[in-house]
């Protein structure tokens, strides 16, 4: 039962009665001892967080295998990088693989037994004891596996050509994303804002915010001189994403290795065409500090396109920009 209410007679914590209002109060006090709050963090500073994290919030041991499991695709996939004289670290990896997926079956085979067995809570606290004692053995075996990655990682081959090739080829047994392919593109970066995993961010808009100075000229250097900024929004055809909350970060970006950390607050100017054939990308910028940062356009006149379907060195900005926006504007991209 919960401490605060009784099951037949919820209420609102300003309509508890004395005792409960006495159990909630103590229950604050022991929680504040649990939760220490600082914003003190050199990488976050600004940001409250806890200093330490309660033992009862603690990751489970489901969430521990889920883990597991990733790293160890990550190091099968460092060791392939790393070419065919490493067939003994391949050997080791999998025996280690075989017994972690071991213990993890039995470990999920208890885990649904519970209901099915009515196994009492001691047994089945027994037995997770005992998946534990054993999953102990396959945290061992990481260790060893975090020596193989680390001598595999620092011999790992240098790119040898500028572009996304060497990248691709990093992955041997990881599969790549199908979006490393062309998320580039303007149309896939649109899409995926009313497409992505969080298409609830992008508003419509009345007017042009006063910190993001777009002008009629830079809209219709990528709308085309038939479309106006006006006309857009008396139409409503245009829309943003601002992330403004994040400029407390921008303003306070600690440091890594003794350098300052890039970050940014962007804010991008999405448009619907006057034929409604899609949304486009037609601005971006970098923070909430137009004086800083000034805004950059998405330029796409085909007259301006060089030979092979190239942009020339005026769009590099906007895909310098769209880029390292991209990891606030596009946190589903996996590069």
């Amino acid at each position: 039962m919960n401490i605060f209410y009784h099951d037949n007679n919820p209420s609102l914590p300003q309509n508890d009665s004395a005792v409960l209002k006495k159990k909630r109060a103590e229950q604050i006090v022991k929680a504040r001892t649990e939760y220490i709050w600082t914003d003190d963090f050199e990488n976050v500073v600004g940001v409250p967080m806890s200093e330490t994290v309660p033992d009862n919030d603690k990751p489970t041991i489901e969430w521990f295998s889920k883990v597991i499991e990733v790293v160890l695709e990550i190091i099968e996939n460092t060791i392939l990088n790393a070419g065919d004289e490493n067939k003994g670290d391949i050997d080791t990896l999998l025996e280690i693989k075989k017994h972690f997926y071991k213990v993890k079956d039995l470990f999920d085979e208890n885990q649904n037994d519970e209901g099915i067995l009515g196994f009492v809570e001691e047994q089945i606290n027994t037995i997770k004891q005992l998946c534990l004692s054993d999953m102990k053995g396959v945290v061992g075996e990481l260790e060893q596996l975090k020596i193989i990655f680390s001598r595999h990682y620092s011999s790992m081959p240098a790119a040898s050509e500028p572009g996304l090739a060497p990248y691709k080829n990093l992955f041997q047994s990881i599969v790549l994303n199908p979006v490393a392919e062309d998320f580039q593109d303007d149309r896939i970066f649109a899409n995926f804002r009313v497409a992505g995993p969080n298409p609830m961010l992008i508003t419509g808009i009345q007017k042009i915010p006063e910190n993001f100075p777009v002008t009629n000229e830079g809209y219709q250097s990528v709308m085309g001189s038939a479309d106006s900024l006006s006309a857009a929004l008396a139409e409503n055809r245009l829309f943003l994403l601002d992330y403004h909350e994040l400029q407390a970060l921008v303003d306070n970006p600690g440091t890594y290795n003794g350098v300052n950390k890039q970050l940014f607050a962007p804010m991008a100017l999405f448009a619907s065409n006057a034929a409604a054939t899609g949304l486009v990308p037609v601005a971006i910028q970098r923070t909430q500090k137009a004086d800083e940062f000034p805004v950059v356009y998405a330029t796409q006149n085909p007259a301006v396109i060089t030979g092979h379907g190239k942009r020339p060195k005026v769009l590099y900005k906007w895909l310098m920009v769209t880029t390292t926006s991209c990891l606030f504007i596009w946190p589903e991209r996996t590069w």
